[in-house]
């Protein structure tokens, strides 16, 4: 008697139900970390914008608008193009400044860090683990 080669139709759902749960664990974890990383994104802009601002009030004793510190060069109106993340605002006097980088198009799933925002104090926020 010839014995049959192969897989069994049980067998073959073990192996779906393994993979299936394998998959299930594993895409969350990979979407959050890419989420994660796009942070970046966002904390490069800031720390770009706030180096300007600061490099802007020790020429002129004084912090610039948008149009003075040329943020449209590094970050085309309205300060975000169709493949950022990230749109970066600037609300500036001459004494004081605060960027904001607002999570758009799927960063806005980032549900923990949906806004960064530094000021000329250097105060940073959100002040989790957002800025890491």
């Amino acid at each position: 008697m010839n014995k049959l080669k192969g897989f069994s139709l049980i067998e073959a759902m073990v192996v779906i139900v393994i993979i299936a749960l394998v998959v299930s664990y594993a895409l969350p974890n990979y979407r959050n970390y890419v989420l994660r990383s796009k942070r970046t994104e966002a904390v490069n802009a800031l720390m770009q914008v706030a180096h300007m601002q600061e490099r802007h009030y020790a020429n002129t004793n004084r912090y610039g608008n948008a149009t003075e510190i040329k943020l449209n060069t590094i970050f085309p109106a309205p300060a975000a193009s169709n493949d950022k993340n990230y749109l970066i605002e600037l609300a500036s006097t001459n004494t004081t400044y605060t960027v904001t980088a607002s999570a758009r198009k799927g960063q806005t799933e980032d549900t923990d860090c949906l806004t960064f925002t530094i000021n000329h104090l250097g105060v940073k926020t959100p002040t989790s683990g957002c800025w890491d």
